[in-house]
Order: C-alpha cells, then sequence, then structure tokens
C-alpha cells in the first residue's frame, strides 16, 4: 500500500493572483502549477527554496527558453525538437530541468501529446541520446473529463503501465517515477491512481482551503482519504489484470 506523502499536490496557480500563490504558500503549499509561460515568470522569476514551478500546459517552440528559465518541470513535452532546444538552454544557463512527456491517452482531437500508438517508440528512440542537463521524470495525461470513473480508467491504466515498463529500463529512464494525471476534482471523484496530481485549489469550489490557515490540515485529510478510496475501489486494474499496488 502507498503512503499518502508519495503523492505531491501541485496547486494550480494559473489564472490567480501573486497574492493568492503566497497565502497557498503560508498555508504550506509548495508546488504550483501554470499553463501559460508569462503568468509563471511573473510569480516565480525569482526562486525560492522549497518553491517549485510547474509548467503544465503546452509550451510553443518560441516560449520554450522563457520556460526553460522559470520551472523546475515542465509536464507537456512531446517532441525531441522540444528536448533539444531545453537541452541547450540548459547548458547555457547551467540549469537542470526536470521532464515529463505528454501522452494524449483519452485519443481526444482536442488535446495535446503523444499517440497512444507511438509514445513507446518515442521514447525508446530517447534511450540511446544524450541530455545531460534534462531529468526524465515520467508520463502526464489529462483524462476524460466526464465524472464516470470508467471512461477514464483504461487512460490511466495504459499510463502506468508505460511508465512502470520503461522504468524498468534504468538508464536515462532511472528516474522515471512519476505520473501527473487527472484534472481537478475528477481526480478526488473517481479516485485515480496517480503519484503526481494536479488540482485547483486555488479557485472555485476549494475556495475555502484559503479561509483559515488550519484548512491545510483539511487538504492533507483529503489527500490521505482519497488515498484510501483508491486502494479500496482501483487496487485491481482492469487495463491489464494487474494490481495498481504492491
Amino acid at each position: 500500500k502507498r503512503n499518502s506523502e508519495e503523492v505531491k499536490l501541485i496547486w494550480v496557480s494559473k489564472f490567480h493572483s501573486a497574492e493568492a500563490v503566497e497565502n497557498a504558500i503560508a498555508l504550506g503549499a509548495t508546488d504550483f502549477g501554470e499553463n501559460r509561460v508569462q503568468e509563471a515568470e511573473s510569480k516565480f522569476s525569482v526562486k525560492r527554496d522549497g518553491i517549485r514551478c510547474h509548467i503544465i500546459g503546452p509550451v510553443q517552440k518560441n516560449k520554450l527558453k522563457k520556460a526553460a528559465l522559470v520551472a523546475d518541470c515542465i509536464h507537456s513535452i512531446s517532441s525531441e525538437e522540444a528536448l533539444e532546444k531545453l537541452e541547450k538552454v540548459c547548458v547555457e544557463n547551467e540549469k537542470v530541468l526536470e521532464i515529463l512527456f505528454q501522452v494524449n491517452a483519452s485519443e481526444e482531437e482536442t488535446k495535446s501529446g503523444l499517440d497512444v500508438n507511438e509514445a513507446e517508440a518515442f521514447l525508446s528512440s530517447l534511450e540511446f541520446k544524450r541530455f545531460p542537463h534534462l531529468r526524465f521524470r515520467g508520463l502526464m495525461t489529462i483524462g476524460k473529463n466526464t465524472g464516470i470513473a470508467e471512461d477514464s480508467r483504461s487512460c490511466f491504466s495504459f499510463l502506468r503501465n508505460l511508465q512502470q515498463k520503461f522504468l524498468k529500463r534504468g538508464g536515462i529512464f532511472s528516474e522515471f517515477t512519476e505520473l501527473s494525471m487527472g484534472m481537478t476534482l475528477a481526480w478526488i471523484n473517481q479516485s485515480l491512481n496517480s503519484t503526481e496530481l494536479t488540482h485547483q485549489f486555488l479557485g472555485g469550489k476549494e475556495e475555502k482551503f484559503f479561509s483559515q490557515a488550519n484548512h491545510i490540515a483539511e487538504l492533507r485529510e483529503l489527500r490521505a482519504d482519497t488515498l484510501r478510496e483508491m486502494q479500496k475501489l482501483y487496487t485491481y486494474d482492469t487495463y491489464n489484470n494487474d494490481s495498481y499496488f504492491d
């Protein structure tokens, strides 16, 4: 069974003010997700110990340099061209950048990422190439946000199986431990399996977490409760008849 501390909560700060970010930090938040590079620059250009910026949206070619400089991790990479550009920027700035590869596991035309039929071949093609300033940490996908668990379950099963396959290969995939899956409350409602999760605790229905400092305890309890539900509801993976949990 998994320890709740293995789950990383990324506070999605897109469209929210720098003040909201500061409030979240005061509550104990450490990881923040931004869709737009320019907005990330306005909030996270000044680096602080323990505070990490994640670029979770697609990054245009002309924004890759800025993304590499402001981000600690980019979740949406799906081309070797992007990797080469990021490596060059990191070399010039003596920086190490974490990378997650986005896979369009739901096979929807409106979503970005590697095609499910090409993802394994693409990752395999990187095994003998050198990107010393990039750390390949795992995979990202956005499941079908329909509110129905079964609609996304196979997407997340596919992603986990792919991540585990490459983690076992070692080498440049020796740190391939991360899964960024879901979106917002769909993950809680569906009890999906994930190592790295994205929630919008900075806005909408989750705004209540900012009313009192002790609400960070509620967040931690929510995380633990959700993991228990994951273990109870999704111990058995119908995608490949394997257990999600050791």
